[in-house]
């Protein structure tokens, strides 16, 4: 039967192949001797082999039979001045071993020593490499979902708890980080030790640390400029393929984040404070994907097609699969995220909250959106501040008061709230207060009804 694109290559082929040629003169541990490292190798082959064949999956297991992360890459890395070839390709290298389910951090772990830099140069990446393209993007945001994901590994880890602890409350708006520190008072003590040590850094250190605490948040804000700014394909309400499977990638990174406990109890108020998921929901992708169902590359499709047929037919079918396998995924997705962003726990304790500790909650929540309209709005919603709370908590209701209201007096009553919500865009202002006063039926009454 003959091979497909990424089936294993033969023994005769590997040992022809022009990888095994430069493993054996510069790092196969079998070479009697080999050449002195030149970083011009690892640029070499990260533009032809890697990204000039757009990261083709047997390139890669080469690299990986020849041990070119442990031998080569690794060991010859200096962050400070590796280019940024050299920081992608230990990128594709570790991301390979999770997809071979081989020990991906073995090598990391015998000499740890540069992972902190190395580390900050693939975060620096993240944000500042608009060079790259939405490919390279997806390779560096799986990357950081493997380390989200290898919390057990104390190099790991100490790099992980820099950008989630905390101090990323840096990013809250004060009036926030002032009504989460009336919640838990023990955070308010934390935090001024944290700002007398900040005035004892010096410049250069002081900006690498606001860097960091200030990472997420701004990745977040980059991925929300890419879905809500995103052009369609010829205005069809098609998207490219790899543009879809780097948003997949995206949030799978970020549901990573906030299911595990450690890194959610102070990232998750970050998210909520920049309205994460209800922008998510209101941009232009999202809704072009509900409208139609669909968000494959036409052209991608067809292109893959006719690759296959002239080959053998019995590749098609698995073409073909890989191509509309993530229809609409990144809608079904964005529904988990939401619903493990407002998964019934404390989030500063782990404990779950009970039905009637998530009742209280919502009423506490709807009564002072009553208090607010009763003190400043009563003529233009004279009703609704009298209203039992279960009347009025449904979407549609609150959906047809916050529409009567101008611009100006929704803005007024988000700003008396607690914390106040300060939001200009009147779509966005809407969907937040509707959010944040619907009674949304939770997981525990579901499993009830089931």
């Amino acid at each position: 039967m003959p091979r497909g694109q990424n089936a294993a290559p033969t023994v005769e082929q590997i040992n022809k192949d022009r990888i095994t040629l430069l493993s054996e003169q510069y790092w196969a541990s079998y070479a009697l001797q080999r050449r002195a490292y030149d970083r011009l190798v690892v640029d070499e082959i990260y533009i032809k082999e890697l990204l000039g064949t757009n990261f083709n999956l047997r390139r890669i297991i080469l690299l990986e039979f020849s041990q070119y992360l442990e031998n080569f890459l690794w060991p010859n890395l200096n962050p400070d001045q590796c280019s940024p070839y050299h920081v992608m390709s230990v990128c594709v290298m570790v991301n390979e071993k999770f997809r071979e389910r081989v020990q991906p951090w073995d090598a990391i772990n015998a000499n740890p020593e540069h992972f902190g830099k190395f580390f900050s140069r693939v975060m620096h990446l993240c944000l500042e490499g608009d060079e790259l393209s939405i490919k390279e993007q997806t390779i560096l945001i799986m990357f950081l979902d493997h380390c989200f994901n290898s919390l057990e590994l104390d190099v790991i880890r100490s790099q992980i708890q820099k950008i989630v602890g905390l101090t990323i409350w840096t990013n809250l708006t004060p009036e926030r980080r002032e009504y989460e520190f009336e919640k838990t008072p023990k955070f308010r003590k934390l935090w001024k030790l944290i700002c007398k040590k900040d005035e004892k850094l010096e410049n250069e250190e002081l900006q690498t640390t606001i860097f960091e605490r200030t990472f997420l948040r701004k990745l977040a804000e980059k991925f929300l400029q890419l879905i809500e700014n995103i052009q369609s394909i010829n205005n069809t309400d098609q998207y490219p393929f790899e543009t879809v499977i780097y948003t997949e990638r995206f949030l799978e990174l970020f549901t990573d984040i906030i299911v595990q406990l450690p890194t959610r109890r102070f990232f998750n108020i970050v998210l909520d404070n920049i309205n994460f998921v209800i922008r998510c929901f209101l941009s232009p992708f999202i809704k072009s994907l509900i409208k139609n169902n669909e968000n494959m590359d036409i052209e991608f499709i067809q292109t893959s097609i006719r690759k296959k047929i002239q080959t053998e037919n019995g590749e098609e079918e698995i073409e073909q699969q890989a191509t509309t396998k993530t229809t609409n995924l990144f809608h079904k997705m964005l529904t988990n995220f939401k619903f493990y962003s407002n998964f019934e726990i404390n989030d500063t304790t782990g404990e779950t909250l009970t039905q009637n500790e998530m009742m209280e909650k919502h009423y506490e929540k709807v009564l002072q959106l009553q208090k607010a309209i009763f003190k400043h709005f009563r003529d233009e919603m004279p009703t609704f501040p009298l209203q039992n709370i279960q009347t009025i908590d449904k979407r549609e209701i609150l959906n047809d008061e916050f529409d009567k209201l101008s611009d100006e007096q929704l803005k007024s009553i988000s700003l008396s709230l607690q914390p106040p919500i300060q939001i200009n865009n009147r779509e966005l202002l809407i969907e937040v207060l509707i959010s944040e006063h619907e009674k949304i039926q939770s997981h525990l009454e579901v499993r009830l009804i089931q």
